[in-house]
């Protein structure tokens, strides 16, 4: 699977690499918004792992970019955020995230999950 992290975190983003190259996929990074925005456009990966709070353009307005783009809507979005506030969540989901994982998260467990959740988005997609 192609995953790209969009995450302005160097070290979020190195352990994500480290542990989603362990099992097999092929993972891009991104340290900003704007970047994550032409990479999505450029790898078409099958999931983007998103970061909420980033300077410039933050995660849940990059969501709403990539989900209102042609080459990029069907993409699955999974926020990775320390922001627990309800707001936070319900703005991620009204810009089109298909999932909301919260940090600080367990790097052992956090590949398995993220599998997890990608098999039953296409679950669920696939009987819509």
């Amino acid at each position: 699977m192609k995953i790209l992290v969009i995450d302005d975190e160097y070290e979020i983003l190195e352990l994500l690499k480290i542990k989603l190259s362990a099992k097999k996929h092929q993972v891009y990074t991104a340290s900003c918004g704007e970047e994550g925005i032409v990479m999505a456009g450029k790898f078409k990966p099958d999931l983007i792992l998103l970061d909420v709070v980033m300077p410039g353009m933050d995660g849940v307005e990059v969501c709403g970019k990539l989900k209102a783009s042609r080459k990029t809507k069907g993409i699955p979005v999974f926020m990775l955020s320390a922001m627990s506030q309800v707001y936070y969540i319900d703005e991620a989901f009204k810009q089109g995230a298909d999932d909301y994982i919260m940090k600080p998260f367990k790097a052992a467990g956090l590949t398995d999950t993220i599998q997890e959740k990608f098999e039953l988005y296409w679950k669920k997609n696939k009987k819509n």
